[in-house]
């Protein structure tokens, strides 16, 4: 069985989870010298939740706005 194939173990958290595959993704690239280059794995958040809100579009609220309404119906 290939590294690359194990499953997750259902006892971690989602961090340790994402670190599982960030270190088989960094295993797999050291043969070809990817993995040397500083910062190739950085920890850093994703996104905040500000930077997504100013991200979104008019559109992408109003899209949203209007399932909503369909979701929960007009009262």
């Amino acid at each position: 069985m290939s590294i690359y194939s194990q499953p997750a173990h259902p006892g971690l958290t989602c961090k340790q989870t994402v670190d599982q595959i960030v270190e088989t993704i960094r295993k797999a690239c050291v043969p070809i010298g990817s993995a040397n280059v500083p910062d190739f794995v950085v920890e850093a958040d994703v996104v905040s939740l500000a930077e997504a809100q100013r991200l979104a579009s008019f559109y992408s609220k109003f899209e949203y706005g209007l399932k909503r309404l369909l979701w929960l119906g007009v009262n």
